[in-house]
């Protein structure tokens, strides 16, 4: 099952400047546009770390399952093997899947500890994934390992899914069983395991909580959506979780107005950078223990994520905070749906914490930071120019 290329189709997004950014499923990325590069700048050096500053989001793209956003160069053609050879070996796998035609791709480093800062962001964006992950010091299971994490648009402070691809990623070097990672938010443990259906890797995430969202911003954050009050469910009022990052959680009514996400882009980013925000967490209940979700992230200059493990502990900390929830309670989160990935997030509840679990299935091993001539990835153009912000309703 693992590194089996998938035939299912992926959503493509395609927008002129001021246009929105619509939901639905895509034809496969081979028809996609031109690959995805910063208003008025040029194409950069193989290897060269791209200024991302008003760049266009990310979309998905098919390539073994996963996104990209190439430097604009044709790596095959262009750039001899020992070029390619010399950027770290990125791992990719596919997060919260037993197969590469779900989940939410992630790159992992083993060995990042002389990389710079930016050379880690160059091997992200390159990447193109919502993350890559970069273990900066030795691996074992004595001693927290030093990990970090890079969007596509700049370091973050914790991920959910690639922490769980790192985990797996441990278990297949290091053997199966529990490590502790050192991040910016502090100690996080991780497992490795395996049956019968895959690699299966999990993670107790920094301590949870939620607080309230105030009332202009969830005017701004709703009108970036493009959305009214009508559609919040009126049993959850809205908050914001955190769970390694902050995250604005949204409860809607049902799965289905899920499936009318139509946002501003640029409005949503703007919003999202001024409150730290890394994703927006849009959710809908599914059945007893069980929940619709999705992700937005400009933050990182990607349209959404199809799996948010920082996201799902997050909403954790939200659902304790109000009483719905108590610490031993376990619930399951569907995500990555309407864009043609789907995931399964199992998540926890512990007296201050939450374990959030999930497959992860292995894309390609050993494959460089540089684009390689085994990858043939394209982006859907689009533009993250913001329109007169002018809706009302």
């Amino acid at each position: 099952m693992f590194g089996q290329r998938s035939s299912s189709r992926y959503r493509k997004v395609r927008r002129r400047r001021g246009a929105r950014v619509r939901s639905g499923r895509l034809a496969p990325a081979e028809q996609a546009g031109a690959r995805l590069l910063p208003h008025g700048s040029s194409v950069p050096r193989c290897g060269q770390a791209v200024n991302l500053t008003g760049a266009r989001p990310r979309l998905p793209c098919r390539a073994d399952g996963g996104f990209s956003t190439k430097c604009g160069c044709d790596h095959q053609s262009k750039h001899p093997p020992s070029v390619i050879s010399a950027s770290p070996a990125v791992r990719r796998y596919s997060a919260f899947s037993t197969s590469t035609a779900g989940g939410n791709p992630a790159g992992v480093v083993m060995e990042a500890a002389d990389l710079s800062d930016d050379q880690m962001q160059s091997i992200a964006s390159d990447v193109g994934y919502s993350e890559t992950a970069f273990l900066t010091g030795p691996i074992t299971a004595d001693s927290p390992i030093p990990i970090r994490y890079f969007a596509p648009m700049g370091e973050v402070d914790f991920c959910g899914h690639a922490t769980i691809a790192t985990a797996v990623a441990l278990g297949e070097d290091a053997g199966l069983g529990a490590y502790t990672l050192h991040t910016k938010v502090g100690p996080v443990n991780v497992r490795a395991s395996r049956d019968r259906r895959g690699f299966l890797g999990s993670l107790e995430s920094p301590p949870i909580s939620c607080s309230p969202l105030a009332a202009t911003d969830l005017e701004l954050l709703l009108s970036s959506l493009r959305w009214t009050g009508e559609v919040l469910h009126p049993d959850y009022l809205p908050g914001i979780g955190f769970g390694g990052n902050l995250h604005p959680v949204v409860v809607v009514r049902d799965a289905e107005t899920l499936g009318t996400l139509d946002y501003h882009f640029a409005a949503l980013q703007e919003l999202c950078r001024t409150h730290t925000w890394i994703t927006v967490t849009l959710i809908a209940p599914a059945g007893p223990g069980l929940w619709q979700a999705r992700n937005p992230f400009p933050w990182g200059g990607v349209v959404e994520d199809p799996a948010t493990g920082a996201a799902a502990a997050a909403f954790a900390g939200y659902l304790r905070a109000q009483g719905r929830i108590a610490a031993g309670a376990s619930f399951t989160i569907r995500q990555g749906i309407e864009m043609g990935r789907p995931s399964t997030l199992e998540v926890t509840v512990l007296e201050a914490t939450a374990l959030i679990s999930g497959y992860a299935a292995v894309i390609t091993q050993g494959v460089p930071g540089v684009a390689s001539a085994s990858r043939n990835w394209r982006t859907a153009e689009t533009t993250a120019k913001a329109e007169p912000h002018t809706d009302s309703y």
